[in-house]
Formats: C-alpha cells, structure tokens, sequence
C-alpha cells in the first residue's frame, strides 16, 4: 500500500496523461465477525497473526479504513481523477461502465 505522499509523488508527473486509477480494497470488515478470533495474514511479514476481534476494534478498524479511502479519494480528485473499485472480484462490464462515464 503506498501512502498518500508516495501516491502524489507518483501521480504529480503522469499529470499530462490520461491515467485511470484502479484502487483494490483488500480488507473487507464487513465481513469480519464483531467477535471472536480471527486469523490474518501480514503482508510486510508474510506471518500468519491471530487476534482477538471485539467490537471497539471492528469499529475502530472500520473508521481508519472509511477516512483512508476518503484521503485517497481528495487526493485522486484533486488530479481530476475519478478511481475505479472493483471491489471483491474483477468485472469487465463495471470497468466499461466506468471509462464510459469519465
């Protein structure tokens, strides 16, 4: 995952090309039980970790989650660029939608 710097330093110089985001949201915490144990798998490890979920943590998890998908957003819109979310799987048909509206 890049930071927000990181993402302006790449953008900043694709300023004069037609760029179209793709932004995969990989942690899905909707799905996530309000309570109970669950297993996670560290990307920049690549450790397998177990925690314990409650529901201060869920909602806790899911404001930092809501407020980095809003930074990101202001940050794409202010190049002018509108990003594209697949969500949990790839369809053609919602990428075409998306190109047909810019």
């Amino acid at each position: 995952m890049f930071t927000l710097e990181q993402c302006r330093q790449i953008l900043e110089p694709l300023r004069p090309h037609d760029v179209i985001p793709i932004v995969l949201d990989t942690q899905n915490l909707g799905r996530l039980p309000a309570w109970g144990l669950t297993f996670w798998h560290d990307a920049e490890s690549g450790q397998k970790k177990m925690l314990f979920m409650r529901p201060s943590l869920l909602k806790q998890w899911q404001t930092r989650q809501a407020q980095q998908q809003k930074a990101l957003t202001t940050l794409l819109q202010r190049y002018g660029l509108s990003p594209f979310r697949p969500g949990e799987q790839f369809r053609a048909p919602a990428l075409a939608r998306h190109l047909m509206e810019r």
